[in-house]
């Protein structure tokens, strides 16, 4: 795909900020930009380009990587984790909020009782986790495991109470 390419009807609908600022980065580093009208901005305006590249570029690189199709729970939140740890190294006021932003949200997912199950389960993150999310974690895994033994012993049952009424039907 050549810059002058249009990426904007990507699935990725979060990213066509970056994507669009990027061809317009491109253009300039190729030296297009000076003869495209719209494109002709300040030294200011390419500086904020280039800080508002900078400071979505974990987001962009954490995305490809939830794009598995086997992620599990842990893998989102590590890469989420890794996130906002490389998006604060970023020296922005955008790159700032986006760390508030997801750091807000964070505490959302941690209130989540299935979300604190799975990271208390991953011993790379339960050190994470504080005494009373773990408690809350060791109650909601208590209960299904009552859940799945309740229902494994009505499965059995059903399926012993099956074989005697077909014992019963060959006897008769």
């Amino acid at each position: 795909m050549t810059p002058l390419e249009s990426s904007l009807d990507s699935r990725e609908l979060w990213s066509q900020i970056e994507i669009g600022v990027g061809t317009c980065q491109t253009l300039r580093c190729s030296g297009v930009a000076g003869f495209i009208e719209c494109v002709s901005l300040t030294e200011n305006n390419w500086a904020d380009i280039e800080s508002l590249l900078e400071a979505l570029q974990p987001a962009k690189i954490s995305a490809k990587k939830l794009q598995s199709d086997q992620l599990l729970m842990t893998d989102f939140y590590c890469a989420w984790l890794l996130c906002i740890e490389k998006t604060e190294e970023i020296d922005s006021t955008l790159a700032k909020n986006i760390v508030k932003c997801m750091k807000t949200r964070e505490t959302k997912l941690l209130d989540n009782e299935s979300f604190l199950s799975s990271v208390f389960l991953d011993p790379l993150l339960n050190g994470l986790l504080d005494e009373s999310q773990q408690a809350i974690a060791k109650k909601n895994l208590c209960a299904i495991w009552y859940r799945l033994n309740q229902f494994t012993e009505n499965q059995t049952q059903r399926e012993s109470e099956a074989e005697s009424e077909e014992i019963m039907k060959k006897l008769r």
